[in-house]
């Protein structure tokens, strides 16, 4: 291709995508592509002339194109004023804090030992399914004391 051809093209480029920053793109993907197209090939100067015109209105307008999925599907914009909020950063806590809390819990106030004790035990186990084969608790009752007891750890932590 010699020159000449190539600047026509370009200004078909611009023309069709309205100087669009990426129609310089869009030829050259499209020129590599027809170079290998045997019918494009086979064509002469203006038949290839409009043969271009179609691929690329196709190519720049479709939804499916490769041009679309390659440059045009995400499109990242700068965003200026941005307001960077320093939130306050809450290390979660240890084991050995909830191990803590707990067993304090358990001196404090012994008739809570039904719901320490189940989540000591889920705590190892990690699994309801296991706590109720030993236990033989309903597993409904287990996930509600599990919930309940994370839900009071939770607001013993914010304290």
């Amino acid at each position: 291709m010699n020159e000449k051809t190539y600047r026509e093209y370009l200004f078909i480029v611009n023309n069709i995508t309205r100087n669009d920053e990426k129609a310089r793109d869009l030829l050259h993907d499209i020129l590599i592509e027809l170079n290998d197209n045997e019918k494009f090939q086979s064509l002469n100067a203006f038949e290839k002339k409009w043969f271009l015109i179609r691929t690329i209105q196709n190519q720049y307008n479709s939804k499916t194109s490769p041009f679309y999925k390659k440059y045009k599907k995400h499109s990242f914009e700068q965003i200026s004023d941005i307001e960077i909020v320093n939130e306050e950063y809450i290390e979660p806590p240890t084991i050995e804090w909830v191990n803590e809390v707990l067993d304090d819990e358990l001196n404090n106030n012994p008739d809570k030992w039904y719901d320490i004790m189940l989540f000591k035990m889920y705590m190892k186990e990690m699994k309801i399914e296991t706590i109720h084969r030993k236990t033989k608790i309903p597993k409904y009752s287990i996930r509600l004391t599990i919930k309940n007891m994370k839900l009071w750890l939770k607001k013993k932590l914010m304290n």
